[in-house]
């Protein structure tokens, strides 16, 4: 089940966060950092947050949606009527169980019913095993480019929203 967060899950999400860059830290990936979730310097709001959650109600992953290109990183593709994926998170107790899986399929019906035409989301270019993932899930590769301030570039994925029916539904 996936549903949006609100400031009461402000202590899941970071329980979250942390756990992904504990582990993302200790396999010297450098991605995410422990000060990126500041909320009072965060582009995004808690409303903007999704959350996943197993069948014993215990917070497995979050996804950030939103209409906004806040690292001005898309421009270069000329794409209209874009949702973007930012932090995709899992917790990696819970990792190759589905989760992530299941938050890309709500993102594609979050993206359908509020009318995007595309599902938006980059990754750092090495990450092989996130890339197929992404690829699982029908999105496709658009290109690669470095972002300002990151030290990997970075490949860019797109899905295309169509009138497809999905298996989950919005809660």
């Amino acid at each position: 089940m996936v549903r949006r967060a609100d400031t009461n899950d402000i202590p899941l999400i970071e329980n979250i966060f942390y756990d992904v860059v504990f582990w993302m830290k200790e396999n010297r990936l450098k991605q995410w950092r422990f000060n990126d979730l500041d909320w009072e310097k965060l582009s995004f709001s808690v409303k903007d947050f999704y959350i996943c959650f197993d069948k014993e109600n215990n917070a497995v992953g979050f996804v950030i949606l939103s209409s906004y290109d806040t690292n001005n990183v898309w421009s270069k593709w000329h794409l209209s009527s874009c949702l973007y994926i930012y932090k995709l998170a899992v917790k990696r107790k819970y990792s190759k169980l589905g989760y992530s899986s299941e938050l890309l399929n709500f993102s594609k019906i979050f993206a359908q019913e509020n009318g995007y035409l595309n599902l938006c989301l980059y990754c750092q270019s090495k990450r092989a095993k996130l890339k197929e993932l992404y690829e699982q899930n029908s999105f496709s590769c658009i290109g690669e480019q470095k972002i300002r301030k990151e030290v990997e570039p970075s490949s860019f994925y797109i899905y295309q929203i169509d009138k497809k029916t999905f298996p989950c539904q919005i809660i």
